[in-house]
């Protein structure tokens, strides 16, 4: 009789010991699920940011805002407004070159078409008209240029004065990048216009190439009765 109470007593500790594990194993799959699909809102669903409350805020020590710090992060703030300026500008002056190479290249595709089909600007309106087009556009953009280099490098002087003034005032990152900045600016400026001035050298040997073609025509003898240089 013992033996059976004990038998039906143990059976129904297992049972309960395997009904409690079960529950706790469900209890730690919840929350899981819990935690993953916490992190998927987290990193799909944008976060709005949110100002303190004003009980949330600390008030600045007036104690710990000594002139040096003051100075200090006054000359932080000019470096990155100087920086600014300098990153807005070299954009400016890029981009600016870009426009006068592409005017460059259509000039002397232009300018080789009117070498080798036509050989006399007389020969085709059409051309001439857009030669000239073409003309008065690179100059309009090489003067936009000129405007924008002269402006440059008042802004490198700018730059330079305020890294230098950052690394006296104890800034001594802020300068140091700022003539970064500045160094690879110029750098990508001066890659910029050595295209530039090959685009321009290779467009004068067109031109030339054209004045050329245009004394070889064969009604050169009626221009003011000139000779043909030998």
């Amino acid at each position: 009789m013992l033996s059976t109470l004990f038998l039906r007593f143990y059976q129904r500790f297992r049972a309960f010991r395997h009904s409690k594990g079960l529950l706790q194993r469900h209890r730690l799959a919840i929350a899981n699920a819990g935690t993953a699909a916490l992190l998927c809102r987290a990193w799909s669903v944008p976060t709005t940011a949110h100002c303190a409350n004003s009980d949330q805020v600390q008030d600045l020590d007036p104690a710990t805002l000594s002139h040096e710090f003051l100075i200090k992060q006054a000359s932080i703030a000019a470096v990155e407004a100087t920086s600014r300026i300098l990153m807005q500008l070299t954009a400016a002056v890029l981009d600016a070159h870009e426009a006068y190479c592409k005017s460059l290249n259509r000039m002397c595709s232009l300018m080789k078409t009117f070498e080798t089909e036509l050989g006399r600007c007389a020969g085709s309106d059409e051309l001439w008209l857009e030669l000239i087009a073409m003309r008065e556009e690179a100059n309009r953009l090489k003067a936009n240029l000129v405007n924008l280099e002269s402006r440059m490098q008042s802004v490198s002087n700018l730059v330079e004065a305020m890294a230098q003034t950052a690394f006296v005032n104890g800034a001594e990152y802020a300068g140091i990048s700022a003539n970064e900045r500045l160094l690879s600016a110029q750098r990508e400026i001066r890659s910029a216009a050595k295209r530039t001035a090959s685009l321009e050298a290779v467009l004068n040997e067109a031109q030339k190439a054209s004045i050329i073609a245009a004394l070889d025509n064969d009604d050169y003898d009626d221009l003011d009765n000139r000779k043909k240089p030998q």
